[in-house]
C-alpha cells in the first residue's frame, strides 16, 4: 500500500513541476492504442484556400502620335532685279570743262564741232567750232568759232569769231578777220578787227 501511495505522490509532484497530467502521459496498452486509433476522429486535411492574384491593371496603350505635316521649304528668294542706273547727264558747265586734245602728231582733214573745251596742238584742215574755250598752238586752215580763244604760237588761216575774250601772243598769226568782245593782240593779224576793247601791238593790214 505504501508503494501505491508513493506512486500517486510522484504523479502529483510531476503534475506540479511539469504542469501536465502525469496519468495522461502514462503508457497505454496496445488495446488502448488500437481503440484510440479507431475511435479518434480522423484529422481533416487542411485545405489552403487558393488566393487569387490581384489583377494588375494593364497600362492603357498610349495613342501613337499623329504624323505632323512637314512644313514646306520656303522658296528661294528671287534675285532682286538689276536696276540699271542711267549715267548722269553732265551739265553744260561740266561739258564745257571737259577738254578734247588734238596732239601735235594729229592731222584732221575736216570740220570739228564740239561742246567741250578744245586744245589743238596738231593740224586741222577745216572749220572748228565749240561753245566752250579753245586753246590753239597748232595750225588751223578754216574758220574758228569759240566762246573764248587763246592763240599761242599758232597760225590761223580764216576768220575768227569769239563770243567773249580772245588773246594771242607774239609768235601767233591770223590771216583773216577777227571779231571778239575783248581782244588782246600781240601777234600778226592780216584782216579786219572788231571788238569792244582792243589792245594791239603787232597788228598788220
Amino acid at each position: 500500500m505504501a508503494r501505491k501511495r508513493q506512486s500517486n505522490f510522484s504523479i502529483a509532484l510531476d503534475e506540479l513541476i511539469n504542469g501536465k497530467d502525469a496519468s495522461a502521459e502514462a503508457p497505454k496498452t496496445e488495446a488502448a492504442k488500437t481503440e484510440a486509433a479507431t475511435t479518434a476522429p480522423k484529422a481533416e486535411p487542411i485545405v489552403t484556400p487558393k488566393v487569387e492574384p490581384t489583377p494588375v491593371a494593364k497600362p492603357e496603350p498610349k495613342p501613337e502620335p499623329k504624323p505632323q505635316p512637314q512644313p514646306k521649304p520656303a522658296p528661294a528668294p528671287k534675285p532682286a532685279p538689276e536696276v540699271k542706273v542711267a549715267p548722269k547727264k553732265p551739265t553744260e558747265e561740266e561739258i564745257a570743262a571737259m577738254e578734247t586734245l588734238i596732239n601735235a602728231e594729229t592731222i584732221i582733214n575736216g570740220s570739228i564741232v564740239s561742246k567741250n573745251a578744245l586744245r589743238i596742238q596738231g593740224t586741222v584742215e577745216g572749220d572748228v567750232s565749240t561753245t566752250s574755250a579753245m586753246d590753239v598752238s597748232g595750225d588751223i586752215t578754216g574758220k574758228i568759232v569759240a566762246k573764248e580763244l587763246n592763240l599761242s604760237s599758232g597760225t590761223v588761216e580764216g576768220n575768227v569769231n569769239c563770243v567773249e575774250n580772245m588773246t594771242m601772243d607774239s609768235d601767233s598769226m591770223i590771216l583773216g578777220d577777227i571779231s571778239a568782245k575783248e581782244l588782246v593782240l600781240d601777234g600778226k593779224v592780216k584782216g579786219n578787227v572788231n571788238g569792244f576793247y582792243v589792245k594791239s601791238w603787232g597788228r598788220e593790214k
